[in-house]
């Protein structure tokens, strides 16, 4: 997949930026935007040492043993569950406090391509001052997204796309109220949360080639930070929601691919950003939209931004 060809690499750099907790990441979708996120590192009122790497190393044992990890890569298994410290685990970073004090906790894990197998133990939502996680492109890596995930209440940048994920995406993911980027596409993913409103700092959500079915949450609305939208390739079904005007930072919505019925709603010239430009672009095409019922203005804001909404065939 050419989009999933284009991100391998930038998913492997936002982790390097992320070492540095100066750094500003501007992020590229197939093509350079000219806009930039925040620093992809939490502030200090989020990221607080309380606790231990006791009680990360137990939810990180737990994590290498529920995903196969004797049958990850061989260099992926350099240290675990070995006697040194977990913070020389292959893939384990930590934030050290600047003033020394209190112990640092796990605060981003990077295994992407690894030969992970298996699924996510419910014990993972203990790393609740993880700020990064990249477990993409682990096609064994699957089953359901435990509920304890919305326990990552620090995350910042999660990419699990390319991996093999079913189900229903957890009410729960709604607790993210940190989260920038949520890269979850490729997978089997089967209905979006009606929870997923309550994610206001999201300016990244990909949920594209998954199999999922049902209406877009009219509470997507409510996600006002959102820049890019791709929900590509489901089966979704119901109108596309009028809240989608509230939208005002949106630049990319791709719908395409889909069951979509109705009209297409006159408040979506609201999101007055949005635009074709960019690879990808937004694409409304391929659905059952009443284009005849659609009032003309609508439809005309759409051609002069280049916006594709023909139905299928």
């Amino acid at each position: 997949m050419l989009l999933g060809q284009r991100l391998i690499k930038i998913g492997l750099v936002i982790f390097v930026i992320f070492l540095v907790a100066s750094c500003e990441k501007t992020v590229e979708i197939g093509q350079p935007t000219t806009g930039s996120i925040q620093p992809l590192i939490a502030s200090s009122s989020i990221l607080s040492f309380e606790g231990s790497r006791y009680t990360d190393s137990l939810a990180l044992v737990d994590f290498y043993k529920s995903t196969n990890g004797d049958n990850w890569y061989d260099n992926y298994k350099t240290n675990w569950l070995s006697n040194l410290p977990i913070d020389q685990w292959y893939g384990v970073y930590f934030y050290l406090p600047p003033n020394g004090g209190e112990v640092a906790r796990v605060y981003a894990l990077s295994l992407p391509n690894g030969h992970l197998t298996g699924n996510l133990p419910a014990s993972f939502g203990r790393l609740n001052y993880l700020n990064s996680l990249d477990l993409s492109q682990n096609p064994g890596l699957g089953g359901a997204l435990p509920d304890s995930f919305g326990s990552l209440d620090s995350l910042v940048f999660c990419s699990l796309y390319n991996d093999g994920f079913s189900g229903a995406i957890p009410e729960s993911i709604g607790n993210l109220q940190n989260i920038q980027v949520l890269w979850l596409y490729g997978n089997q993913f089967t209905s979006i949360p009606n929870s997923i409103g309550n994610l206001s700092n999201l300016t990244e959500l990909y949920l594209l080639d998954n199999k999922l079915t049902g209406n877009i949450p009219a509470s997507i609305g409510d996600a006002v930070s959102l820049k890019y939208m791709l929900l590509e390739n489901n089966q979704l079904t119901g109108t596309l929601p009028a809240s989608i005007g509230n939208m005002k930072n949106l630049q990319v919505l791709d719908v395409s691919n889909n069951n979509l019925t109705g009209i297409i709603p006159n408040e979506l010239t609201g999101a007055v950003n949005l635009t074709k430009q960019g690879n990808p672009g937004s694409d409304l095409s391929n659905n059952n939209f009443d284009t005849l019922g659609t009032a003309p203005s609508v439809l005309s804001w759409l051609r002069l931004r280049g916006i594709p909404y023909t139905p299928k065939n």
